[in-house]
């Protein structure tokens, strides 16, 4: 089932199955923001990333030596959230731990993701409470896929990732979709990434510690602002493959295992920690301009 928002500016669709967001259609320019999940590319859109972001090393994480099992990006993207609230501009999604999820996240949680729209800007919170009678740790992420080219006519390397600011930064590399603890030089005092499918060979760029609070996907004529303020990871992707017309923009509070690196949960980087009864809060935010 879909949910819609809607206001003079923008239509938004969102799915009960992952609380993802499905549609993005700017009314002014009749134009579809969010890729369509093809199947035959990527079959998803924009799913939420909890309570893991990337992989785990053989699907496996550990909390006191007890083993659980995880794959890619955690299983909220594939639950039913319940409506916990909705209006003609912004609706609440809800999803609680129970049995199921118990057994493969140790821990007792409530998630919120809530979406508002405010004239040409789609704003996307997540929460996350803690109702368990202990400490919880947590990952939790954004994923979403932005169509590239906006335009027939247009090739996905006509575009360009402008920064707000300067940047200065590496990017984090990968071996079989786990970090491999090496970096490479990405931005030297530049704050722009001129696309092109070769970039995304060795998977996903992942950058941390940026200056700026958000970054315009861009072509010569049109752009979309994605603010990510207070997210300590951003990274994007697409598939090396000519067919891929989308790039993933993801704002992320966690990241996927280095290999061999075998840590308790509770020790990975960026993982969050909760103290009972704490909520956590976090937002992106999608802007035509």
């Amino acid at each position: 089932m879909n949910f819609q928002l809607e206001n003079n500016f923008l239509s938004v669709s969102i799915k009960q199955l992952g609380a993802e967001l499905c549609s993005l259609f700017d009314k002014q320019t009749k134009t579809e923001h969010i890729w369509q999940a093809d199947p035959k590319v990527w079959s998803r859109h924009a799913p939420i990333l909890f309570p893991i972001v990337g992989q785990v090393e053989n699907n496996t994480y550990y909390i006191d030596e007890k083993e659980f099992k995880l794959s890619q990006h955690g299983f909220a993207r594939d639950r039913d959230f319940e409506v916990e609230k909705q209006s003609d501009s912004a609706i609440v999604f809800l999803l609680k731990s129970d049995e199921s999820s118990l057994k493969v996240y140790p821990y007792q949680f409530e998630l919120r993701v809530k979406y508002s729209l405010q004239e040409s800007k789609l704003t996307i919170a997540y929460e996350v409470k803690n109702t368990d009678n202990q400490t919880i740790w947590f990952s939790i992420g954004a994923h979403p896929g932005f169509v590239c080219p906006f335009e027939e006519g247009e090739s996905f390397s006509d575009y360009r990732l402008e920064f707000e600011k300067p940047e200065t930064v590496d990017r984090m590399l990968f071996a079989d979709g786990l970090l491999n603890g090496k970096k490479m030089s990405c931005l030297k005092n530049e704050n722009l990434i001129i696309l092109s499918h070769q970039l995304f060979e060795q998977d996903a760029i992942i950058l941390e510690k940026l200056e700026s609070t958000y970054v315009d996907l861009k072509s010569k004529s049109k752009a979309l602002r994605f603010h990510f303020e207070g997210f300590p990871l951003l990274a994007f992707w697409t598939k090396p493959s000519a067919n891929a017309d989308y790039i993933c923009i993801e704002p992320w509070f966690g990241v996927a295992d280095i290999k061999g690196d075998k840590k308790d949960f509770r020790e990975k980087a960026f993982v969050e920690k909760l103290k009972i009864g704490g909520v956590f809060n976090c937002e992106y935010k999608v802007e035509i301009v």
